[in-house]
């Protein structure tokens, strides 16, 4: 994606099949993070989830499992970082 943006950020919007205008919709039944910190791994949790189980799983996702989450994740980086 990145290389895409970049590549077409600065061209105007035309008739260019290639460049279009994306719509960006926020779920209200999503649970939604006031904590900046969370942010992060609340995104991965949602697009791993979204690409597996689909939207409706989605949903499901609360404090509880992202704060079980990110102990597994924080366990997966010692690991990855000890290599364990």
């Amino acid at each position: 994606m990145l290389p895409y943006v970049a590549r077409f950020a600065c061209l105007p919007i035309g008739a260019d099949s290639v460049i279009q205008c994306f719509d960006v919709a926020m779920p209200k039944s999503i649970h939604q993070h006031k904590n900046p910190s969370d942010w992060g791994l609340m995104a991965v949790l949602l697009m791993a989830t979204h690409a597996l189980y689909g939207i409706e799983v989605c949903k499901n996702i609360n404090n509880d499992i992202l704060e079980e989450e990110g102990k597994c994740a924080a366990i997966l980086a010692y690991e990855f970082y000890e290599k364990l």
